[in-house]
């Protein structure tokens, strides 16, 4: 199954149990359906930058509301220059995945994401 259409189910599915380690390169969270509690872990490795947009300490917030509002992978890293929307303009770093909440968003680049027992290849999917 492509990577997107993976991932497009769980859109709407509430993100539990956040955490990122920047030195390990690991950053990995918890899907969880809101009304059956129906759980899916999803594990990213080999993360070289995490930035996280409209929270102005760059931290997530485990105690707030957070509900997947999208999420987009590329095959290529992003530069942000080179997109058209002003908001994405002004962060210096490359990434290929964009992970929407309510609160804002996850830019992040890595390298593999697991989601339950498939994995994926970031670089050349």
């Amino acid at each position: 199954m492509e990577i997107n259409e993976a991932f497009v189910r769980y859109w709407s599915y509430l993100i539990k149990n956040f955490h990122y380690d920047a030195l390990a390169g690991d950053l990995s969270f918890a899907l969880q359906e809101a009304d059956t509690s129906e759980t899916h872990l999803v594990a990213f490795s080999g993360v070289s930058a995490c930035l996280f947009v409209q929270n102005y300490e760059n931290i997530y917030q485990q105690s707030s509301y957070h509900e997947m509002s999208e999420i987009h992978f590329r095959k290529e890293c992003i530069n942000p220059k080179s997109i058209q929307q002003k908001w994405l303009k002004c962060y210096s770093i490359d990434f290929n995945v964009v992970l929407g909440d309510v609160c804002g968003y996850i830019l992040i680049k890595a390298e593999k994401v697991e989601l339950d027992s498939a994995s994926y290849d970031l670089c050349s999917y």
